[in-house]
């Protein structure tokens, strides 16, 4: 490694969160050269604190994170890398680990029975870092593509949940002092074994379209909408309901089989 990655090291290492924003304005094949230059663990922390665009735009363009980047990284920054691409993705790199432990601790993130709410998650596509300066943030928010930009999340340095942001209380104060852990509303998040019969009752649906899923050690998974998961519980109902033809034909073997009943019974009856 010559001085200028050493000193590109060095800044990542100590400020991961502005490095992986500075880099995020790059394009996938500039992005996929500086962090080859960063050694594998490093590399692993940046690329879980670039927006998720650009995550996608890394894998589609076929620049996959190498495989020694998850086996070698610390879990809180491999989890959080995991939880920003796609799950056949995650499937496909994990699989190619050496290590069988990191396979199996890794292959636990992800797999959730069907019946549970980890089967629903899905991408969150802004996380924002509770130590950014408010004022920087806005200016993000503001550069993102029109539409709405769906559930905005704030979290820690190691991807650990902190609640959302409010971004009405933002927009009043242009520009807005303090940083963004200032402007973090408490949402409750929800657990991905919970089942989904249960999340459905959830009272914080009330005043939620979309809630955060967490582990337990309290790492941002992704999110769940309110509509995913009503629609979730509604099909499965659909599924284990008996059809109107299923209780015709149960009905006319019911009658074959009674009247077989009655026939035998009495012609046992009759006179010899």
């Amino acid at each position: 490694m010559d001085n200028a990655d050493q000193l590109t090291a060095d800044f990542a290492r100590r400020h991961p969160d502005a490095f992986a924003k500075i880099l995020g304005r790059g394009e996938p094949a500039e992005i996929a050269r500086v962090l080859k230059a960063l050694p594998a663990t490093l590399a692993t922390a940046i690329i879980a604190r670039l927006p998720t665009s650009r995550v996608t735009a890394l894998l589609a363009a076929g620049k996959h994170p190498d495989a020694k980047w998850l086996s070698d990284a610390p879990l809180d920054d491999t989890l959080m890398l995991l939880s920003r691409i796609p799950r056949e993705n995650c499937l496909t790199l994990i699989n190619s680990l050496g290590s069988s432990k990191r396979r199996h601790e890794l292959l636990r993130f992800l797999k959730y029975p069907a019946h549970s709410l980890g089967a629903l998650v899905s991408a969150v596509p802004v996380r924002i870092s509770a130590d950014l300066p408010a004022g920087e943030a806005l200016a993000e928010l503001r550069g993102l593509d029109a539409g709405d930009p769906g559930l905005l999340t704030v979290v820690s340095r190691d991807g650990r949940y902190r609640g959302t942001l409010d971004l009405w209380s933002l927009l009043s104060r242009d520009p807005p002092p303090g940083q963004v852990r200032d402007y973090t509303l408490p949402t409750p998040a929800l657990h991905p074994e919970t089942s989904i019969l249960s999340a459905r009752d959830d009272a914080d649906w009330n005043n939620n379209n979309c809630l955060p899923v967490i582990d337990q050690e309290g790492r941002l998974l992704g999110a769940v909408t309110r509509a995913s998961v009503f629609s979730a519980v509604h099909n499965d109902a659909d599924d284990h309901r008996p059809t109107t033809d299923f209780f015709q034909s149960l009905l006319i073997d019911l009658v074959h089989f009674f009247g077989d009943i009655l026939d035998r019974s009495l012609g046992k009856r009759k006179p010899s």
